[in-house]
């Protein structure tokens, strides 16, 4: 997939010009090394979702590679800083569809829409400062190791039917939308492999 859609394309400005092809096979990871990073520094997870990534990192051991954990040293300002990048985000490709459409959107859309609204330019650039802070703490366990992982989310999957606002946003192991760790790789993009859950 990746070498069909590498390349420009004139209706995507956030395509890249360089094009890159994938070989079909690649060498194997034995003697790289990973950092590990149950919780980022700051948020709290499932003990199933500890022991699903603690089997996960045991493979990667038993492939040859080392695996050692390491502390990140991020804070909830790290989370304070994706809700913000987030709901303007979402305000802005979706923020004048709430006029007409806010009684047929699911309310916690409603939630995120009216608060992407209120956050002022200002606040939104400063999430810039906190991805530089959080890479300044970042870059260095990048230099050492092949690369970072940690658990995708903090709580295991929730059966169809579940109320998940009601048990994620109520959770301290809530991160968003359900705990996900995808806020740091979105806010920084770098190279972070997240284990199933």
């Amino acid at each position: 997939m990746q070498n069909v859609m590498s390349g420009s394309h004139s209706a995507d400005i956030c395509s890249v010009r360089e094009r890159t092809v994938l070989p079909q096979r690649f060498d194997g990871i034995k003697g790289w090394r990973f950092a590990l990073s149950m919780d980022l520094g700051y948020f709290e997870i499932d003990p199933e979702v500890r022991r699903n990534t603690l089997e996960a990192a045991k493979i990667f051991k038993e492939l040859g590679c080392e695996v050692e954990e390491v502390d990140i040293g991020w804070n909830y300002g790290v989370l304070d800083a994706w809700q913000t990048h987030w709901e303007g985000l979402f305000a802005g490709i979706a923020g004048d569809l709430l006029p007409q459409r806010r009684y047929e959107m699911e309310p916690f859309v409603v939630y995120l829409l009216e608060r992407g609204l209120s956050h002022s330019a200002a606040r939104l650039y400063r999430c810039n400062l906190v991805a530089g802070d959080m890479y300044k703490t970042l870059a260095p366990i990048l230099d050492k190791y092949n690369i970072l992982i940690c658990p995708t989310t903090a709580v295991p999957s929730v059966k169809a039917g579940h109320v998940w606002v009601e048990r994620m946003l109520g959770a301290r192991e809530y991160t968003i939308a359900g705990g996900t760790s995808e806020i740091q790789r979105n806010i920084i993009g770098e190279r972070v492999l997240r284990l199933p859950k």
